[in-house]
C-alpha cells in the first residue's frame, strides 16, 4: 500500500507545479490514475457502498488515497480539538463499481 501511495507521488511531483495551478488535489490525482488503470468511473468507501445497498466482493482489494484531515473529522463529529493539535493524514480505501455487487 504505501509502495503504491510513494510511487503515485514520485509521479505527482514531477508534475506538481502544473497539477497545483490547476488547483488538483493528490487524492484527485490518484482517483484519475485509478479511473486510467481500471477503466471503473465510480469509487466509494467501503461504508458508501453499504450504505447504497451494495456488498464488495469478496477478496477485492481497496484503492488507498489519503482521509479527511483528522482535525476536520474531529470537527465533523462535534468532537474537541485540542488547541495546537496538528492535522493527522490517515490511508482511506476506495472501491468502484466493478468491485461491488448488489444485495
Amino acid at each position: 500500500m504505501r509502495d503504491i501511495l510513494k510511487e503515485k507521488h514520485i509521479f505527482i511531483k514531477t508534475n506538481y507545479s502544473d497539477l497545483l495551478a490547476q488547483g488538483i488535489t493528490f487524492n484527485q490525482i490518484l482517483v484519475e490514475m485509478y479511473k486510467i488503470e481500471t477503466g471503473a468511473e465510480n469509487f466509494k468507501t467501503f461504508k458508501k457502498w453499504k450504505e447504497e445497498g451494495y456488498k464488495i466482493n469478496k477478496g477485492e482489494k481497496g484503492f488507498p488515497v489519503f482521509s479527511k484531515p483528522s482535525t476536520k473529522l474531529k470537527e465533523e463529529r462535534g468532537q474537541h480539538i485540542e488547541e495546537g493539535e496538528k492535522a493527522r493524514f490517515f490511508v482511506a480505501y476506495l472501491f468502484n463499481e466493478k468491485q461491488v455487487t448488489n444485495q
